[in-house]
């Protein structure tokens, strides 16, 4: 799970992401900010990946949030 996108103040590392990609890793979750203000992950790979990175992260898995009003923290 790593950053690609950068945020409104983090420029994109381009050349860490495409390093990560070549070792073979994916993105299989996108963490949000839910308008509650908790974070939750959103899935984007298999199942399984997805259960255990929402483990590891200790966060929720959120199909689609309920009113869209979600952040992006990370992507």
């Amino acid at each position: 799970m790593e950053s690609v996108s950068g945020s409104a103040t983090t420029p994109p590392n381009v050349a860490s992401a495409r390093g990560i990609a070549k070792a073979g890793f994916r993105i299989v979750v996108h963490i949000v900010r839910l308008p509650e203000g908790t974070l939750a992950v959103v899935p984007d790979g298999p199942d399984d990946r997805v259960a255990a990175a929402a483990r590891l992260l200790g966060l929720p898995v959120v199909r689609v949030p309920s009113d869209g009003g979600a952040t992006s923290v990370l992507r």
